[in-house]
């Protein structure tokens, strides 16, 4: 199994990117903070591609459809379970996925994901500390991994999505919507370490935000750096109910 996995992290923030505040504007009670309900996401990227996901909600604010250039998405909830025509997922008691069509998961006592076990093979755990998911370890069947160290802001995420995984064209309303707690904060950077025979190419991950008057982020700018030196940009705008 040579193919990752990376589920989400928090993108996002309560003041722009380019902005200066002081201390005091960045101590937010993070159980306080409103969510926002992203409806669209539209992704540039630096050869000039464009890729549009839409997404509807229910009265419950649970995504009843999603859909982009890969199809569309359409879930029906039954107790602990969901479908979307082509996947199932049963959830726990928390409404978190503990099966999904490609392996397992298991969680805390908080809510937050501590172990995938893949169907095809290959186990991710992931490292929480303050509520920030700070390491992700990828072993594979064959012995090798990848370890990723992400890195935070101060500022807190108040978006409803685990944005996380875009670049890797999934389908992220479909496979990153039932896996528990997201990061308490807006991601910075992540850094890709391997080890064994897996030779990925991706080295390190950077993130920048633009925010509207009511602080809901509007614009995140992902710089992908590989081990080659190649650079990577893409521009992801955001549109909310």
């Amino acid at each position: 199994m040579k193919k990752l996995f990376f589920f989400a992290a928090a993108l996002f923030a309560a003041t722009s990117f380019s902005a200066c505040s002081d201390d005091d504007d960045n101590e937010v009670n993070i159980e306080e903070t409103p969510i926002y309900y992203i409806t669209q996401i539209t992704e540039h990227n630096d050869n000039g591609k464009v890729r549009v996901y839409n997404i509807e909600y229910d009265e419950l604010h649970r995504i009843t459809k999603s859909e982009d250039s890969y199809g569309t998405h359409s879930f029906v909830y039954t107790d602990n379970t969901v479908t979307d025509g082509e996947a199932q997922y049963i959830l726990n008691d928390k409404g978190y996925a503990v099966e999904l069509p490609w392996g397992f998961c298991t969680y805390d006592n908080d809510g937050y994901i501590l172990q995938n076990d893949y169907k095809k093979g290959g186990v991710m755990t992931f490292t929480w500390e303050n509520g920030d998911m700070v390491k992700q370890d990828m072993v594979y069947d064959d012995g090798s991994n990848s370890v990723e160290y992400w890195h935070y802001t101060d500022y807190v995420d108040n978006q409803n999505l685990w944005l996380y995984g875009l670049f890797l064209n999934q389908n992220i309303t479909r496979d990153f919507i039932f896996l528990g707690r997201k990061s308490k904060h807006l991601l910075k950077s992540f850094d890709r370490v391997y080890s064994g025979d897996f030779s990925g190419n991706c080295k390190n991950t950077t993130y920048e935000y633009e925010f509207d008057s009511q602080g809901r982020p509007v614009k995140i700018y992902e710089q992908i750096t590989y081990t080659s030196g190649a650079i990577r940009n893409t521009t992801y705008e955001l549109s909310y109910e």
